[in-house]
């Protein structure tokens, strides 16, 4: 990894780790543009990239389009991985996928890949043999513009419209409670 003074050089990289059902990547990484960060963020020597994460599915903590430092771990660190963790994974196929962990390559030589999103019908878990996994990534650091960012305002308008409606209901109902209670009183 290359660095300057106090800073760690990463490569940022166009490589899309989809936090939903795995993004396909060229095989060409173009490496010329840097993200400079202090030498005490990250250990060691390594080879690290910063990805974007793609897709709703590692929501509400990584949102589309957020950026992710990556170190590539050796094969013989795989049967190490931490369960609830969030790893990058790419698949032979070239699928890369960003998602927690649980490491079941011990028990039946597998990973469970797991998403964050509460809706657990459309991101269900993904079990990827180990024999189809290509390459595996510790995620870092999470690089991101704002905090709390939605990476669908429409949905979240969508949300407040239906919250604001709940609270006129329950304001009609507490006022018509309200008025029952007085002319019994």
């Amino acid at each position: 990894m290359p660095t300057l003074g106090d800073h760690t050089a990463v490569p940022v990289v166009e490589i899309e780790a989809a936090a939903g059902f795995g993004a396909p990547n060229a095989e060409y990484m173009d490496k010329s543009q840097m993200i400079y960060l202090p030498k005490g963020m990250l250990r060691g020597r390594a080879d690290r990239l910063c990805i974007k994460v793609t897709g709703d599915s590692m929501s509400p903590t990584l949102y589309n389009n957020s950026r992710v430092v990556v170190r590539r771990l050796h094969e013989s660190e795989w049967e190490h991985l931490r369960n609830r963790e969030i790893y990058v994974v790419t698949n032979r196929e070239g699928n890369t996928f960003i998602k927690r962990i649980e490491n079941k390559l011990h028990q039946d030589g597998t990973l469970i890949l797991l998403s964050d999103n509460a809706d657990q019908r459309l991101y269900k878990p993904i079990s990827l043999p180990e024999e189809e996994i290509f390459v595996i990534w510790a995620v870092e650091l999470f690089l991101v513009r704002t905090l709390g960012e939605p990476s669908d305002p429409i949905g979240l308008a969508n949300e407040m419209q239906t919250m604001k409606k709940q609270i006129s209901d329950l304001s009609t109902t507490v006022g018509r409670l309200v008025q029952k209670v007085n002319k019994e009183s």
